[in-house]
C-alpha cells in the first residue's frame, strides 16, 4: 500500500499503474481524508471516544478508532492520496458483500473521484475494484488445493502444533496470535497467561521468540509446565491452517486486515485486542 512511489516511475516509464491495497477500505480512506480532517481541526472539537465520524464510510468508526499514524505522517499520507489518485484503477483486498455494510469502498471512491478532479490537467477518474479476499483458503482461493505448496496444503500436519489440535475436541481451542509486526508487552503477556491458566481454557498460543528470548522467558514460571495437557505454545504457526481445523472455537487476534480475513473465511469467532493504526478499526467492523 505505501509503494505510491512507484506511481512516479511508472508515470516516467509511460506504464499503467495499479496498486494493490492490501488492507480495508476505510483504512485506505481514513488515509486520504485524515490530513485535511485534521487540518480543519475535526479531532481537537470531537475529543469524545463514542463520537462517530461523519465521513461515509467510516460512520462505522469511532473519532477514537481513527489510525493514529495517519495523524502523525499528516505530509506522507497527503503526498501518497495524491498518488492514489493519479492511478490507473485501484484494487482492494475486500469483497463487495463484505464491505456493504460500512460503505467503505463507497466512501473510497467518492475521495478518489474528488481529488483526482481537483487536480490541475486530471486524468480520467481511477476506478476502485474490490480483488479479496486474497486468502490461502479453500473456496476463497484461485488455486487449486493440489497446487498448493506444503506450508499452504490444509492436509499437512507435520507441524507440530497441529498434530497437538488433531488430539483436541471439536471448536474447544482457543487459537492466540498477535501477528508479525508489534506484540503485546511482557506485562500484558504474563497476564494473559495467568487468565489463561485460572481459567482453564484449552489454548494455541503463537508468542515471538528468539535465540536469546525463549519462550520460557517471557512467560511465567512453570507456565508450560503446568498447562500442558490443555494448552501449546510456539514462536510461529500455520495460521490458516489452524484457522480452518475442527478444533479451533475462537481467534484472540490483533485484527490486522490479513488476520480479519482469515478469521472470517474460516468462520471462527474473534476475541478483538487491537494494538495499532488500522486495528482499532478492523476490531470495531470485525466484531
Amino acid at each position: 500500500m505505501f509503494l505510491c512511489w512507484l506511481q512516479e516511475t511508472a508515470e516516467k516509464l509511460e506504464i499503467p499503474w495499479y496498486p494493490v491495497i492490501a488492507t480495508a477500505s476505510w483504512y485506505t480512506l481514513s488515509c486520504m481524508k485524515g490530513p485535511d480532517m485534521k487540518r480543519e481541526g475535526f479531532f481537537q472539537l470531537n475529543t469524545s471516544e463514542k463520537i462517530n465520524l461523519a465521513v461515509p464510510g467510516l460512520e462505522f468508526s469511532r473519532s477514537s478508532d481513527f489510525p493514529s499514524d495517519v495523524l502523525e505522517l499528516e505530509d506522507f499520507f497527503t503526498c501518497h492520496s495524491q498518488r492514489l489518485a493519479k492511478a490507473c484503477a485501484i484494487l482492494v483486498n475486500t469483497a463487495e458483500e463484505l464491505d456493504a455494510p460500512t460503505g467503505g469502498l463507497n466512501g473510497l471512491r467518492l475521495q478518489v473521484e474528488k481529488m483526482a478532479m481537483a487536480m490541475a490537467g486530471h486524468r480520467q477518474v481511477p476506478r476502485v475494484f474490490a480483488v479479496g479476499p486474497m486468502v490461502s483458503i479453500p473456496g476463497f482461493s484461485s488455486v487449486p488445493q493440489s497446487k498448493l505448496t506444503p506450508l499452504q496444503g490444509f492436509n499437512d500436519h507435520t507441524f507440530e502444533c497441529l498434530q497437538w489440535l488433531d488430539k483436541q475436541p471439536t471448536s474447544s481451542v482457543l487459537y492466540i496470535a498477535f501477528g508479525s509486526v508489534i506484540e503485546i508487552s511482557s506485562e500484558e503477556t504474563v497476564e494473559l497467561a495467568y487468565a489463561l491458566e485460572i481459567t482453564n481454557v484449552k489454548f494455541l498460543w503463537v508468542l515471538k521468540a528468539s535465540s536469546s528470548t525463549p519462550l520460557s522467558k517471557l512467560l511465567p514460571p512453570g507456565f508450560e509446565a503446568r498447562t500442558k495437557k490443555r494448552g501449546f505454545t510456539t514462536s510461529w504457526a500455520p495460521q490458516t491452517q489452524i484457522l480452518m481445523h475442527a478444533s479451533i472455537a475462537g481467534f484472540m487476534t490483533h485484527c490486522g486486515w490479513n488476520s480479519i480475513l482469515e478469521g472470517l473465511c474460516s468462520g471462527v469467532s474473534f476475541i478483538a485486542w487491537p494494538l495499532a493504526n488500522d486495528e482499532q478499526q478492523n476490531a470495531r467492523r470485525g466484531t
